[in-house]
Formats: structure tokens, sequence, C-alpha cells
């Protein structure tokens, strides 16, 4: 070996000797805290928050790199008013995972979170100033193998509505987060709603897993995604899935083959049951959503009488446009020995009315006398002794004055009438909204 060869040995070995001696030296001698000034500071220049750390905070740099935080809290936008809060934050890596690109995270948990987020009066949310709209900051390369969210407490508050939600023990899961993609998330949680003008306010227990997740660009793929719940209020309950078969992108549209619900709806005196499929499209620049080919099933009981059961089917599309704020659904199917074929037209769907044509070929409402059993019978006895039967009459059996405050604008219109043994032919409703929408042709 050269005498130039010798001394450069010398020289790395003195330097990876003062490196490996620095490293040691700062992690037994380095006390976390005393970075905290540096984090209130830097929080506090760009983000306008602060943050006061109510614990230890500590670091580890073998045999891996450990940062834990004991309790720390954050305030509001250029506030005091604490925003959120976490008991602990513990990020674990081996050290040789962060000495390339892109850097690798193995474990980062964040347990008993607190939030309230908030939606004011004119829109805006107290989240607004934490989404960033940095296209480089977006793009930071990371990947995160584990992420752990453990009994997360959140309360959502909207002020437009006047509602709150609260989410209780949430736990969050996900693997291998990358930059725009996710192998696999699962999430659980319960809560409840409340809303200051409804005393009927409901709990529920909520289940997700979705796999294999992709998006950028406002454009999101995924493997299988399934979603269930659960809800009660006081006076009934209902429970339900949803399962969203591969989701991909062609160019600018959205699709999936396959989306199922399922639902079940159950008080005191009925239940109802509904399996639904359809295929879904999107067109993500045009901001415009359809399900094409929508295929229903539906089963009502009547709980009081196990003999008193209506099934039904139909099928239709449906159809959502954001940017013009326009709904559509179109439908035709049977219940019982009735038939059916409906439109609904909701333009635009800020405001609380809608167009309505409904076309019923035939009607029997002696099907629906089982759900009825308290049927007044002097009513009935009056009609079977007829032969036909008037219009007002007709409207005052129907009952069909909730319509109206809907606001409901439109036609319904029945081919053929069946009640007790009298039978009516073109029957036409015209419905006039509360607010005088005029009536649209489609």
């Amino acid at each position: 070996m050269t005498r130039f060869g010798k001394y450069l040995v010398k020289v790395c070995s003195v330097i990876i000797f003062l490196i490996i001696g620095i490293f040691f030296f700062v992690t037994l001698i380095f006390d976390g805290n005393s970075a905290k000034p540096i984090i209130t500071k830097w929080v506090k220049d760009h983000y306008q928050r602060h943050i006061i750390f109510e614990g230890d905070l500590s670091f580890n740099f073998y045999p891996n790199v450990v940062i834990k935080i004991d309790g720390f809290s954050v305030s509001e936008y250029q506030q005091n008013k604490k925003f959120a809060s976490a008991q602990q934050i513990y990020l674990s890596t081996p050290l040789s995972a962060l000495l390339k690109a892109p850097w690798t995270i193995e474990t980062i948990s964040v347990s008993e979170i607190e939030a309230d987020i908030i939606r004011f009066d004119d829109g805006r949310t107290n989240i607004d100033d934490l989404i960033s709209t940095d296209e480089k900051a977006s793009s930071l390369r990371f990947i995160i193998n584990k992420l752990n969210i453990i009994d997360a407490n959140l309360k959502f508050q909207d002020n437009i509505t006047s509602k709150i939600l609260f989410i209780n023990q949430l736990h969050l899961t996900a693997d291998l987060l990358k930059n725009h993609s996710l192998s696999k998330i699962t999430i659980d949680g319960i809560g409840r709603s409340s809303q200051s003008d409804s005393p009927d306010n409901y709990v529920f227990d909520t289940h997700l897993l979705a796999t294999e997740l992709q998006w950028r660009d406002q454009a999101i793929t995924s493997g299988p995604i399934h979603f269930t719940y659960q809800l009660n209020t006081a006076s009934n309950n209902s429970n339900g899935s949803l399962s969203i078969s591969n989701l991909f992108q062609d160019n600018d549209q959205l699709k999936s083959e396959k989306v199922e619900l399922n639902l079940a709806f159950q008080n005191k005196q009925y239940s109802l049951a509904v399996a639904l499929n359809t295929p879904l499209a999107g067109m993500i620049s045009k901001r415009i959503w359809a399900l094409p080919e929508i295929h229903t099933l539906f089963t009502v009981n009547n709980l009081q009488n196990p003999s008193a059961t209506i099934k039904g089917e139909s099928k239709g599309k449906f159809s959502l446009n954001l940017a013009t704020e326009t709904v559509q659904i179109n439908n035709t199917g049977t219940f019982s020995e009735s038939q059916f074929k409906s439109t609904l037209y909701l333009s635009p769907f800020s405001d609380t009315n809608a167009d309505l044509y409904l076309w019923i070929d035939t009607l029997n409402l002696n099907d629906f006398d089982q759900f009825n059993p308290e049927a007044n019978v002097t009513d009935r006895k009056e009609l079977m002794r007829l032969e036909a039967i008037e219009q007002t009459q007709l409207t005052k059996k129907l009952n069909l004055d909730f319509l109206n405050k809907l606001n409901l604008s439109g036609k319904i219109h029945i081919g053929q009438l069946q009640i007790v043994n009298i039978q009516s032919h073109d029957i036409q409703f015209d419905l006039q909204s509360t607010q005088s929408n005029s009536l649209k042709n489609h």
C-alpha cells in the first residue's frame, strides 16, 4: 500500500471513530426537552398556531431512531384556544432507513387524540390552513410501513346545519403508506349525532376496510373497499354494508364494475330490507357521476303480522352533476301486484324543492291493508257500497298531503287503481311546491 493510501485509511478511521463517538455522545446526553422551544417557534412561524408540550420529548438514536412525545396540544389558528391534543406520539425506524431516499419510517403511533373540527357559518373550517396546496410539499417522498391511530375522539361541529357529530374510540391502521398510495387501511369507530332542534339523535358503529388505494390529481383507484355500519335511534335501528369492486381510472373516467349496497331498517311495526347492485361511472373533470344500471330488490314485513309481506324489484339509473347541481333518477319496477315508473329531477339540489313524475300502471291498495290493521272500518264499508270513487274521495283515501310538505312539483298518474271492490282508471294528481316551482318537461 502506498504512503498516500496509508494516510487515507488513517484519516478515514479517525473520521469514522469521531462520527461513532459523536453519535453515542448525542444519544447518551442529549435531552429532547431542550428542543421544545425550537419546535414551538417553528410551528408558530409556519402555521401561526401554538404548540404546548405537556410531557417529555425524548430521542433515541440506537439501535433504532425513536422519537417519543408524552402529551402535547395545538391551538386554533392565530388563537390560544386548544384545537387538538394527543396523549402520546411514538415514531420508530432503523437508522439505515433514513440514509437513503425515499425515507422509510417503520412505525408511527398516535394515541388518545382529541380534536374539534368546526365548519363556520361562512363555510370556512378551522383546518383550512392545515390543508396544504403546495405542490412541492404534497410531492414529498416517504414511506410509512405502519401507521396506528389509537382511541381517537373527534367532534365535528357544523354551524350551518346546527349538527354535531361525535366519533369516539376511533382506531385506524394503515399499512405501507407511500407518496399517493396506501396498501391497506382499516377504520373502526363508534359515534353519536345530535341536532339542536331534533330530539331523535342517533348512535352508530362503523367499520371500513380498503386495499391498494392510489390517489393523484383528484383521481382515486383502489382494490376492494368494504364499509359496514349499524345505527340506532330511540325509535328505530338500521344496519348496512357497502362494497365497491376494483376502482380504476381510464383517462378522465373513474369506474367500478360493481357496487353492492345492503340495507336493513326496523322499527316497532315494520322491517325493510334492500339489496342494490350497479356499476359506477364518473367523469372527473366534468364532476359527473352515474349509476347506470341499478338493480334493486326490497322486502317489507309487518312485525305484528308475520304473514304480511310485500316484495318488490326495480331497475333504473341515477345521475349526479356536481357542476350544475343536478340529480336525476329514473326507475321502473314492481311491488306486490303493482307496477310503477318514476322520474325524480332535482336542480339545484342545494334547494329543498324537486320535480317528481310518477307513473303507476296498476296499484292495488288492498295489498297494503295487512300493514294497517287499524284502518278505519267505517270508511271501508262505505267504499264497498260505492260502485265508483270520486277524485276528492280518492285524495282523502291516499292522503297525499305529505308530498306538499316535501316541496315537490310534478304529477302522479295511476293507470288502474283498486280499492276494496272498486276500480278506477286514469287518475292524475298535480303536485305544486310550496315555493311555486314551475313544472319542467323531461
